[in-house]
């Protein structure tokens, strides 16, 4: 979503604009909060929403608030690392070692992530390959990083 507003393919607005007989095709994202909806978990559920839009006129002329009911299905991704910690021991200089991660997506829906080195604690010491870096796991499964 970022990258398609940095590249302008869409643009956040509060107000649109339009011409007599003009239309305009308008994607709205909801972000639901967890703490003020706890009941959003790992599996979908039917969730109704009201946009309220009102319309303004050249003429300033009071017209009523619209209403536009949304159904969607929602839920939340839930992201499961086997260990949070990654232990290689002591490591003489020029020696190597190789160890995995498993990230499980204990979800109905894709799991997408990113993998980011913190430039902490030798970070930057770490070699993980491009496919691993980034990707999306399909719902209830599971990816070995690191094989």
């Amino acid at each position: 979503m970022s990258n398609a507003i940095k590249s302008r393919q869409l643009e956040p607005l509060s107000k649109l604009i339009l011409e007599p007989k003009a239309s305009q095709t308008i994607y709205a994202v909801f972000t639901p909060s967890v703490t003020k909806r706890p009941s959003i978990q790992g599996k979908l559920r039917k969730f109704d929403s009201k946009i309220l839009m009102e319309l303004e006129t050249v003429e300033k002329m009071d017209h009523p608030l619209k209403e536009l009911t949304v159904t969607a299905k929602i839920c939340r991704s839930i992201m499961d690392l086997a260990q949070k910690n990654i232990n290689f021991g002591n490591i003489q200089p020029y020696d190597q070692r190789a160890k995995t991660m498993v990230i499980n997506n204990l979800s109905e829906v894709p799991l997408a992530y990113n993998i980011r080195k913190t430039g902490k604690m030798s970070s930057l010491d770490l070699k993980i390959s491009k496919e691993d870096r980034m990707g999306i796991i399909r719902p209830y499964r599971n990816r070995v990083i690191g094989k």
